[in-house]
């Protein structure tokens, strides 16, 4: 677009030491701040034009509502504003498609010039809507003169990664609707942009199915269940806030509460005896599927296509990615059943292979979602275990080894970062400096590779958190992270960072986001009366 190109010229490489940043988070690629004040009331229009003329978008529209609500949450009382007042945002976009995949366009530019024009401009409408995110926090309300205020300034951005996420848990804690909507609204703010549903676990399975009506036995309650028309929801305010959702199916570990309520998909043997793992029966016994019982893919086939719709940007789920999990396989179980035994040996295979058994059902798994027009997204310990035997359309999520990531890539297979040590919120030790620190390139130089890193995710597992914690657990420190995803690698000083942290946070909470003090780890409250951009 010509916009685009006019200011990128505009604009010289930003982020130099002697360079004044503003308050905006993530820090943006490019930008020139000016010295002039504008006021913009309340009333300012939003208009829409698409690739040079007038158009329509039910998303920017709903977004257009959306933010003049988060831009003026105060009552303007001076009618007679003191500087140039801005009658009119004017949004202009390439296109009006409003399908969301991870190689959807997200650059934008804001102009906000001397002569009280303001511009945004974007290919595309999940570009405007980054573009209006930043202009929102560009935008300060001037208790002297009661008027909202900003100041003139060139802004070219772009996100550095394409997948930029957030995992959250609901299987070890139930969030409601409400919750995860505010979650999704957080999220927007840091222009962090998939939501990784990990929404069943050993503990509970609460997703309703209609092919498999049962399967929501598992779920923790009766109220403790998400339905089809749930699903959706979450789904449609994630796109309305360009936030891809990828669930997550686990398996064949972690599988406890799907055998709830079909427990022939268990193996036979902890059914009749109990026994896997030296602990109590239930819902702390790591407990895998059966892979040798062809009633479990009858299962997954039915429910991924619930799931999928069966066809690529389809379904409850349309986003192109499908996470099948894979991590942390106990074969205990395995070994103690009679069956598996008899099907190991049918195949030809030692007594002792269960890495051949795991495969079997990764290649299942795969081979279903596949079907489905859906990339299989796995964890780190598949790869670990069979490499390149895995498909080359497999996405490996690393978790524990930041280094594997190299290795995933080296082989021409694509990787998201996710690492414990750096990126875990339920490690509630780990500094929001740590968060900041973790470049996904890390002993990546190799461009090839690097284009095989599509981003990463920071991770809120659910064992101690539900709606009573998880907003000051997640916040600040997942911003962190999503401004090592979003801005230039080399921005990565913490002195110059801080301040700006410290403003995101106060901006969160003024947005009723519930986001912990800077200056203490996860989920810690303020040591005393002090100024919130002081904590």
């Amino acid at each position: 677009m010509r916009l685009i190109a006019l200011l990128v010229a505009l604009l010289p490489l930003a982020c130099g030491a002697a360079v004044q940043q503003p308050n905006i988070w993530p820090l943006p690629q490019e930008y020139k701040l000016g010295t002039a004040v504008l006021t913009i009331p309340s009333t300012v229009a939003f208009s829409l034009s698409v690739d040079g003329s007038s158009g329509s978008s039910p998303l920017l529209d709903l977004a257009f509502e959306r933010y003049r609500g988060i831009m003026f949450p105060l009552q303007q009382s001076n009618e007679k504003p003191l500087n140039p007042s801005v009658e009119t945002v004017e949004v202009h976009v390439a296109s009006t498609n409003e399908k969301l995949q991870l190689d959807t366009d997200e650059s934008y530019t804001v102009q906000v010039s001397a002569d009280a024009k303001i511009v945004i401009g974007a290919p595309t409408v999940f570009g405007a809507l980054r573009g209006l995110e930043t202009l929102s926090q560009m935008v300060e309300f001037d208790y002297d003169s009661q008027t909202y205020q900003l100041e003139t300034a060139q802004i070219a951005d772009h996100p550095r990664f394409a997948h930029r996420g957030l995992l959250v848990d609901t299987s070890r804690h139930f969030l409601p609707l409400p919750t995860l909507q505010r979650l999704l609204d957080s999220m927007s703010f840091a222009k962090l942009n998939v939501l990784h549903w990990h929404i069943v676990d050993n503990e509970s399975f609460g997703v309703q199915s209609h092919s498999y009506p049962k399967l929501w036995q598992g779920a923790w309650s009766k109220r403790e269940r998400y339905t089809q028309m749930d699903i959706a929801s979450v789904v449609k305010l994630g796109l309305e806030r360009g936030i891809r959702v990828m669930p997550e199916f686990d398996g064949p570990g972690h599988s406890y509460a799907w055998g709830v309520g079909y427990p022939q998909i268990l193996p036979a043997d902890f059914n009749a005896a109990g026994h896997c793992l030296p602990r109590t029966p239930g819902r702390d016994t790591d407990v895998p599927v059966d892979p040798s019982n062809p009633f479990v893919y009858e299962l997954l086939e039915g429910l991924f296509g619930e799931m999928t719709g069966k066809a690529r940007g389809k379904g409850l789920f349309p986003d192109d990615f499908f996470h099948i999990g894979g991590d942390e396989v106990q074969f205990d179980c395995w070994m103690h059943s009679a069956a598996i035994s008899a099907f190991m040996a049918k195949q030809g295979w030692a007594p002792d292979s269960y890495d051949k058994l795991y495969m079997y059902f990764v290649q299942k798994s795969h081979a279903i979602a596949s079907g489905f027009g859906r990339s299989a997204v796995v964890w780190e310990e598949v790869w670990n275990h069979f490499g390149t035997q895995l498909p080359k359309d497999t996405v490996v999520e690393i978790w524990k080894a930041h280094d594997v990531l190299v290795n995933v890539t080296a082989h021409g297979y694509r990787g998201i970062l996710a690492n414990s040590n750096d990126w875990y919120l339920d490690h509630l030790d780990t500094t929001w400096e740590t968060f900041y620190a973790n470049d996904p390139f890390q002993n990546i130089t190799n461009p090839d590779q690097q284009k095989l890193v599509l981003g990463g995710e920071v991770c809120m597992w659910g064992e101690t958190m539900d709606t009573s914690d998880l907003e000051n657990t997640v916040w600040p420190r997942a911003a962190a992270g999503a401004e090592r995803l979003w801005s230039s690698q080399s921005v990565t000083s913490t002195a110059d960072a801080l301040p700006r942290l410290r403003h995101f946070r106060c901006l969160l909470n003024r947005r009723g986001i519930a986001a912990a003090p800077v200056d203490v780890n996860g989920r810690g409250a303020p040591t005393g009366p002090n100024s919130c951009y002081a904590e």
